[in-house]
């Protein structure tokens, strides 16, 4: 816990960084994802640019808003799978839409408690049609430190 700026005595709750622990989460649960050459060659918070046809499959996960209820924080992840093949990213965006529902469980250092799909699995457009791109959203809940 941290202090509120200016308080004395009220502790405010510091939550974890849900994305980076999603991404650790993702490496260890997914062989696919893990490369030993390249820490986060198919996971990351940002597209790799350019690089992203030869860093197949890629994952992206990204915190688009949140609440919390002082003791529990409740972010809202967008994960977004991209492949070369339809059929491929579909699958691995339906297999972390298997094991984000299977509640509780650890990312990383974080427990998360719940979780709850707020859009499954659906084609997204992407600029490169050459890929494609396949995302959902989630609402977790997770304990503050």
């Amino acid at each position: 816990l941290q202090r509120a700026q200016g308080a004395t005595e009220r502790m405010m709750p510091r939550f974890p960084d849900i994305e980076n622990a999603l991404l650790d989460w993702l490496k260890s649960t997914f062989p696919e994802l893990a490369d030993d050459t390249m820490p986060d060659k198919h996971v990351g918070t940002v597209t790799p640019g350019p690089a992203l046809d030869r860093r197949l499959p890629f994952v992206r996960v990204q915190k688009l808003t949140g609440r919390d209820d002082y003791f529990k924080d409740y972010p809202v992840v967008d994960i977004d799978v991209f492949g070369d093949r339809r059929d491929v990213a579909y699958a691995l965006a339906e297999a972390i839409r298997s094991a984000i529902l299977e509640t509780p469980f650890t990312a990383g250092a974080v427990r998360v408690r719940t979780s709850e799909t707020r859009t499954s699995p659906g084609l997204r457009p992407w600029e490169n049609t050459r890929l494609v791109r396949f995302g959902a959203t989630y609402e977790l809940s997770v304990l503050g430190r």
